[in-house]
């Protein structure tokens, strides 16, 4: 199974290690990381938050 960088951000999430993968999200975007819109609003809702 492979596992990518917002993959990492979620399960973090769901193991209480961060408070919140879609800042962190949009904090990598904001230095450059690309990643689909798609993506992250896929990652967002499984995340449980909202953009």
């Amino acid at each position: 199974m492979t596992i990518g960088t917002l993959g990492v951000l979620i399960k973090s999430q769901r193991l209480g290690l961060i408070t919140s993968a879609p800042a962190l999200i949009a904090q990598l975007r904001e230095q450059g990381y690309w990643f689909s819109d798609s993506l992250v609003e896929e990652a967002i809702a499984a995340a449980g938050g909202s953009r």
